[in-house]
Parts: structure tokens; C-alpha cells; sequence
């Protein structure tokens, strides 16, 4: 697949497509999704490692939902999360996506339930507390903040919503 930038001073940004398809490139319009999705799993994990790296259970939800209400709301990026959106619009032989979606955001999840395992090993949990339903709470926190996001809610407002999810969290906390 070629692509160039025209010069043009009228529309320096648009990218002119030149053919093969892009979709050819990737076999498909799945296997495009799925090259996408790679990238932005990667991206993500790191971001996922550095979440995790937080100090507390509270700081872990923090990180997180407070980094998601900012980076779907960065002018730069478009609104919304990927792995959240990616699947709503799947067509005729897209029918693996939404599964491949749910999959990815589960090793999203799984990574959020291991650290407040160790956070309840480590007395920073309450004894009482689930770690697995924390990890699926403070997940489907961060989907619906997707969902928002991509639906026009500013940054004040996702702020909002992650604030109320880390306090539940740090009603959890051992000390």
C-alpha cells in the first residue's frame, strides 16, 4: 500500500490512498482491524505496566481511570477507546471482532485483578475485599468512560466518574 501527502496548501493533513486497496494489504478489513489492534495493545500495555507500578490499590484505580478520562479526551486522539468501540460497527465477516475486543480487555482486567491480589497480600486491601470484582469493577468503570467519551463527554465529566469509582476503591483500602 502507497500512500503520499499532497502538498497541497489547501489540504496539508489528508492522506491520498493509492492503489491496492488498504484492506488488501491485510487481507481483509478484519485483518486491518486486527493490525490496528495489535499496535494499540501495545501501546496500552505499557500504559497497563506503568498503572499497575502504582504504590496502592487506590493509586492503581487512580492512574487508571484518571488516565483514561484524559487520554479520551486528548484533542490529538480520536474520542473514545478501541477496544471499546471497535466492535459496534463489525459487518459481514467481522464476527470474531467483538470476541477479539472482549479478550483484549480482559488481559486488561486480568492484569488489574493481579495487582490487587498482591495489594491484599499486602494488607493495602481489607480482608473483605475481592480482588477479581474490584479488577471487573474498575474495568467496567473504564468501558462506560469509553462509551461516554466517545459519545461527547468532556474531560471534567469523565473526571467526575473516575473520582467516585476511586473512592469505592479506596473504601476497600486495609488502613
Amino acid at each position: 500500500m502507497a500512500m503520499r501527502a499532497p502538498r497541497s496548501p489547501s489540504s496539508p493533513r489528508r492522506w491520498a490512498s493509492i492503489p491496492p486497496s488498504l484492506y488488501a494489504c491485510f487481507c481483509n478489513k478484519e485483518g486491518l482491524l486486527k493490525a490496528a489492534l495489535d499496535r494499540y495493545t501495545k501501546l496500552r500495555g505499557v500504559w497497563m505496566d506503568e498503572v499497575v507500578a502504582a504504590p496502592t490499590a487506590r493509586d492503581v484505580a487512580e492512574r487508571m481511570l484518571v488516565g483514561i478520562a484524559d487520554q479520551q479526551t486528548d484533542p490529538a486522539n480520536p474520542p473514545g477507546c478501541l477496544l471499546v468501540q471497535g466492535g459496534i460497527a463489525c459487518g459481514t465477516g467481522s464476527e470474531n471482532v467483538p470476541f477479539e475486543l472482549a479478550r483484549r480487555r480482559a488481559q486488561n482486567e486480568d492484569q488489574l485483578r493481579d495487582r490487587f491480589i498482591r495489594a491484599k497480600a499486602e494488607g493495602d486491601l481489607k480482608e473483605s475485599a475481592d480482588p477479581a470484582a474490584l479488577a471487573r469493577y474498575v474495568s467496567a468503570v473504564s468501558v462506560g468512560m469509553g462509551v461516554m467519551a466517545s459519545s461527547g463527554a468532556d474531560r471534567e465529566a469523565l473526571r467526575q466518574v473516575a473520582s467516585v469509582a476511586v473512592q469505592a476503591v479506596e473504601a476497600q483500602s486495609g488502613s
